[in-house]
């Protein structure tokens, strides 16, 4: 659980200063930094931001950031000085991957999910409700990344090593079918508490389905012709309908954010099976839902052993408010 957060010119906060409770309600209007305090947060849990874009964190380019937490028993420090990152974990230098590895967090991003243009967010929370059972899947990723990282740069060789591109093409291939394997795995496993979940908001029939991406010996020529990377975890699918209707070309903003959030609670709900307890971040829950259904869903989020914090216009009372608005005037 996180206690505490300070941090120096990151995003809109020049200096910021807050202690948390179990469930923290951040408050205020537009503009106020609701959203970047909850990234703060991500960012001490994971070791980066939303979109991993250091330039993107600073208030003012020219000075040093630094996000400093306190959870229950550990310290985590975040530094970005010229671009370059440095993290301590209770004071000692620490990798990323460490970080996710001890401090497991899930987000609820809607904006990421409504247009399903950017697969990195819903494939990396299949890949964290993994995590819950499966370690391994994080190293899986790294595998993919790095060989993904040395395939690009021998394509783009002006002397092509062939036999070294085919040798990083069978380890590719197989750890992507492997990481696919998993995913396609971990949804039928959750899918029915998916639908379970739906089917308290919404009596309509819900199906979700991941589906592994073909890979054709074509399309491995093709690359070699063209020098560029056609092979990828991204080709992967993750298939949702409501009544065989594809959502992300019928359903409303509003039950696609039920939908999000029901995929959301269920890794949780693995998450929380084996006592791990994640750090839920929920941004903007009421938007496009009727009052009845944020009441609804509220009340479900309430009710978790998870530390919580939720953005807000204004809804939320009774808990522990961080009011951004009240905070900027003072």
């Amino acid at each position: 659980m996180i206690k505490k957060v300070i941090l120096s010119n990151f995003r809109s906060f020049s200096f910021f200063q807050k202690e948390f409770d179990k469930i923290n309600i951040i408050k205020g209007k537009n503009g106020t930094g609701k959203t970047n305090l909850l990234e703060a947060i991500y960012f001490c849990l994971n070791g980066h931001p939303f979109f991993k874009n250091l330039n993107r964190v600073k208030k003012d380019p020219n000075k040093p950031t630094h996000l400093n937490s306190n959870l229950t028993n550990d310290t985590i420090h975040i530094a970005i000085e010229e671009n370059v990152k440095k993290i301590k974990l209770n004071g000692k230098p620490a990798k990323v991957v460490d970080l996710k590895k001890q401090f497991p967090c899930i987000d609820y991003s809607i904006n990421s999910f409504i247009s399903f243009k950017n697969k990195d967010y819903i494939f990396s929370l299949i890949d964290r409700g993994i995590f819950s059972q499966d370690k391994t899947i994080i190293d899986k990723i790294l595998e993919y990344k790095k060989l993904a990282k040395i395939k690009k740069n021998l394509i783009k060789e002006d002397n092509m090593n062939k036999n070294a591109i085919n040798i990083i093409n069978d380890r590719l291939i197989e750890t992507i079918r492997d990481i696919s394997k998993k995913r396609t795995e971990f949804i039928e496993s959750i899918k029915d508490d998916i639908c379970t979940c739906f089917n308290k908001f919404h009596k309509q029939k819900l199906y979700i389905s991941y589906i592994e991406g073909k890979i054709k010996e074509s399309t491995l020529k093709e690359e070699l012709t063209r020098k560029k990377t056609l092979i990828s975890i991204k080709k992967d699918i993750l298939k949702i309908t409501v009544n065989d209707m594809d959502i992300f070309l019928y359903s409303s903003v509003g039950e696609r954010k039920i939908i999000l959030l029901c995929v959301v609670l269920t890794v949780l709900k693995m998450y929380n099976s084996h006592r791990l307890l994640p750090v839920f971040l929920v941004d903007d829950l009421e938007g496009d839902l009727d009052r009845y259904t944020q009441k609804m869903a509220f009340e479900i989020i309430e009710s978790l052993p998870n530390q919580i914090f939720i953005t807000t216009l204004g809804s939320y009372d009774g808990y522990n408010v961080i009011n951004l608005t009240e905070e900027l005037r003072s």
